[in-house]
């Protein structure tokens, strides 16, 4: 099992285990090892035995990715795996920043043999229905606007959301979340305040974007991740721009906005008031500063802050 979806993934492994052990004490019938310190032996040791006050084993292996067997152990781990008895789970997670490689050993046997689960970011509507569903579990009510507002404001991951609406169902006194709770007490992601700091500039409330990125900096947030997630902002809006002009298909916004067409929706809108000629020069100047940050050419937060002041520069010539 794999993804980006980390709560996805923690919560069917914890269906698994209910339903491989029951309530079985773990030390018999439960085998836990890392993917990066465990040999095919220990594992087919374990498998062999039957299970005790349950109705399955389950070996359970965190952490595997594409280097933790060699050529010899992936050849066995195939072998066993081919082998493995009916009374018998072995679950393989690796962490949310890897992918399997599907054309190589072991995971070829895995294919063959088991099953590969992909826990991928949800889609729009399963997102909003979800979190939804999670409020009206704490007798709270949220709109399907204030829900994408929720996303947009604090991100897609269910394991990031989770305690937001935790803390959103705590804080409002009342049965329903508004927008104005979220912007109160949910927390705001990172990609949320550049994406305010682009569109705070191009609409020229350069104290705005300046107080935003004043934000940033205090909390000690690297000015490298920073300025990358400005560059991921004008990127989508100079896409959008596009778009506009030309009209190809919509889908690559779709695609660089998280595979939600409503948030691609919202970069369309806001590029509307943007001139593609000063994205793309905005684009170049955000080249140009991380070229200079990691060449060691002047002080990182100072190389942002002028990245700004140059950006507003560029949006005051052109509306000249």
């Amino acid at each position: 099992m794999y993804g980006e979806e980390d709560y996805l993934l923690n919560y069917y492994l914890d269906e698994i285990k209910k339903l491989c052990l029951k309530d079985a004490p773990s030390e018999f019938s439960y085998l836990k090892l890392e993917g990066s310190n465990f040999n095919v032996e220990e594992v087919a040791d374990f498998v062999s035995q039957f299970p005790f006050l349950s109705d399955r084993t389950l070996v359970e292996i965190r952490g595997f990715n594409n280097k933790s067997l060699k050529a010899v152990d992936a050849e066995k781990f195939g072998k066993l795996l081919s082998e493995m008895p009916d009374y018998s789970t072995v679950v393989l997670m690796m962490n949310s920043d890897e992918k399997p490689d599907m054309r190589k050993k072991p995971f070829t046997d895995i294919k063959k043999h088991g099953k590969v689960i992909n826990f991928t970011v949800q889609s729009d509507g399963k997102l909003v229905d979800w979190i939804r569903k999670h409020f009206s579990a704490r007798n709270k009510e949220i709109s399907v606007m204030n829900a994408r507002k929720l996303i947009s404001w604090s991100g897609n991951q269910m394991s990031i959301l989770l305690p937001e609406i935790e803390k959103l169902s705590f804080g409002v006194s009342g049965n329903q979340i508004e927008s104005e709770d979220i912007e109160l007490i949910a927390t705001k992601q990172l990609s949320a305040k550049t994406y305010e700091i682009c569109e705070n500039i191009m609409g020229k409330n350069f104290a705005n974007a300046l107080a935003t990125l004043q934000e940033l900096v205090q909390s000690r947030t690297e000015p490298v991740i920073i300025l990358s997630s400005i560059g991921s902002q004008l990127k989508k809006l100079y896409a959008a721009a596009v778009y506009l002009k030309e009209k190809p298909d919509k889908s690559f916004i779709i695609k660089i906005s998280n595979s939600q067409e409503w948030l691609a929706d919202k970069y369309i809108k806001s590029a509307r008031g943007f001139n593609l000629s000063t994205l793309a020069e905005s684009l170049r100047l955000c080249i140009e500063t991380d070229f200079m940050m990691k060449s060691g050419q002047g002080e990182p937060t100072e190389l942002i802050y002028d990245l700004i002041y140059k950006i507003y520069a560029e949006v005051k010539s052109e509306s000249a």
